[in-house]
């Protein structure tokens, strides 16, 4: 995703939530 295309309050948090959602993902030890 190109964030600079973007407008901040309509995308920015989509964007971070996706890498939150990620982390929650990678750090998630018990995900099965």
């Amino acid at each position: 995703m190109n964030l600079e295309a973007c407008n901040f309050s309509g995308c920015a948090w989509a964007w971070i939530w996706h890498l939150r959602a990620n982390m929650a993902f990678l750090f998630s030890p018990n995900l099965s």
